[in-house]
């Protein structure tokens, strides 16, 4: 089942990217995303989010449908409050990461989430934690009927792949 099709009919997927083409092959799964989503949120675990805004709007990518969660930008500086941006303290704050995905669900309509990237939890948090707070947002997306996407690095986090694969409906390896 190529990329689309695993993105259109599963779930809950788990995407494994080579870090030397995490930029284009990250494009490629936003596309997907974006191909069959409404609205979708944007967990930017390793950017900011105007980067990330920046980044989708050279991929000719319309931010419209796009409900952000910023965990960086609050750790350099008080932002300004935006309506399609949640902006979260640290990388750290996993309960504020998971209160502004509920957020995404309800008072925003997401579809659909992509989680960039998860394994950059790594630096922050221990694997166990990692796993406890995936499972989570899986379980908050299983029983809201929302699909969800998550990005891992394939050379960051063999171990953490491994015990997310349990979790998940699909795992595609790009190359």
């Amino acid at each position: 089942m190529d990329l689309y099709e695993e993105i259109k009919n599963k779930q809950i997927v788990l995407v494994v990217l080579p870090k030397a083409q995490y930029i284009n092959k990250l494009m490629e799964v936003v596309k997907a995303i974006d191909s069959v989503s409404k609205k979708i949120c944007y967990v930017a675990l390793n950017k900011p989010y105007n980067s990330i805004m920046s980044m989708l709007q050279s991929h000719e990518i319309l931010v419209e449908k796009y409900f952000f969660i910023d965990v960086l930008t609050s750790s350099v500086k008080i932002p300004e409050p935006i309506e399609y941006c949640e902006f979260v303290q640290s990388p750290s704050a996993l309960t504020d990461i998971s209160l502004g995905f509920s957020k995404a669900m309800q008072e925003k309509g997401c579809d659909n989430a992509i989680f960039d990237t998860i394994s950059t939890l790594m630096i922050y948090q221990d694997i166990g934690e990692i796993i406890k707070f995936t499972q989570n947002m899986m379980t908050k997306a299983r029983v809201s009927n929302m699909k969800s996407v998550y990005v891992t690095l394939k050379e960051d986090s063999e171990e953490l792949i491994k015990d997310l694969m349990m979790f998940v409906d699909g795992v595609i390896e790009l190359e």
